[in-house]
């Protein structure tokens, strides 16, 4: 057997690996991917319990029937238990409500107390930028309660 009868083998020639740079790039674009999408979870998560909260805070009537569900749904209640539970919670909201409508009046006072402090301490800009906000959140978190 001479040289030439000796078959050689094909190179094997994988794909060059990627420079050490365009790793890093590929990296980071990964974790720049994944980190919008955990923001934009969080946002979204954020959004919608504030939305449900103000729902709850600007609808007490809806709490009685929405808390009963959820009690059916926990405690594998059946139908008539779960109208029992929700009688029983709209009663109770009655009490609550009145003890709410007693003590709403000192809350609004307090809270005047402080809205007229810190007005005081603000120049003209600051107050109006001040007073606005604390309109919108007595607005949103203090709503008046029904006569």
């Amino acid at each position: 057997m001479n040289e030439t009868d000796k078959e050689t083998p094909p190179e094997q020639n994988p794909l060059p690996a990627a420079p050490a740079s365009r790793r890093w790039v590929t990296l980071l674009l990964c974790l720049l991917i994944f980190g919008s999408g955990c923001i934009v979870g969080i946002g979204g998560a954020v959004l919608f319990i504030r939305n449900q909260l103000m729902r709850a805070v600007h609808n007490p009537q809806e709490a009685p029937a929405r808390v009963a569900v959820i009690l059916k749904r926990r405690l594998d209640l059946d139908e008539d238990q779960r109208a029992k539970i929700e009688t029983i919670l709209r009663e109770r909201q009655q009490s609550l409500m009145a003890i709410r409508a007693d003590s709403q009046p000192r809350v609004e006072e307090q809270l005047d107390l402080v809205q007229a402090q810190i007005a005081e301490l603000l120049d003209e800009p600051r107050r109006i930028k001040f007073l606005k906000r604390m309109k919108h959140f007595r607005e949103s978190w203090t709503p008046r309660l029904p006569k």
